[in-house]
């Protein structure tokens, strides 16, 4: 492990600046990149049939996604921590991922998805 003075953890992670609204490519400003990530995350919310014990871990999980700006390895573990993504399940089982079933929808098809799974909002 590198020991990192205070400020270095502060600082944006260049990694994650070329994550944009249009794709990859270019160069966010670190204060636009940490708003667009948090946009991101805010847009998912949980069905209401949702237990509490899950609605506590993502909300774990999104403020740790919030943060993957400054530390590009928190992505990551979001997307290995999430309950049913592909990269969890081939922890669990050590198959490889497929990205046949996504965890959230979107807003349009926010009415067809099943009980539990995540939706974004409009």
């Amino acid at each position: 492990m590198d020991i990192k003075t205070l400020e270095e953890p502060q600082a944006a992670d260049e990694r994650t600046l070329a994550f944009t609204p249009l794709g990859l490519g270019g160069r966010m400003r670190p204060e636009d990149a940490a708003d667009f990530q948090q946009r991101v995350i805010a847009r998912l919310e949980l069905a209401e049939n949702v237990t509490e014990q899950t609605r506590q871990k993502f909300e774990l999980l999104r403020a740790a996604y919030s943060h993957g700006v400054l530390c590009y390895e928190l992505y990551t573990m979001v997307a290995f921590t999430t309950p049913d993504s592909p990269w969890s399940r081939r922890c669990a089982t050590g198959s490889r991922p497929t990205m046949t079933k996504r965890p959230w929808r979107s807003a349009s098809a926010a009415a067809e998805a099943a009980p539990g799974a995540c939706t974004r909002s409009p």
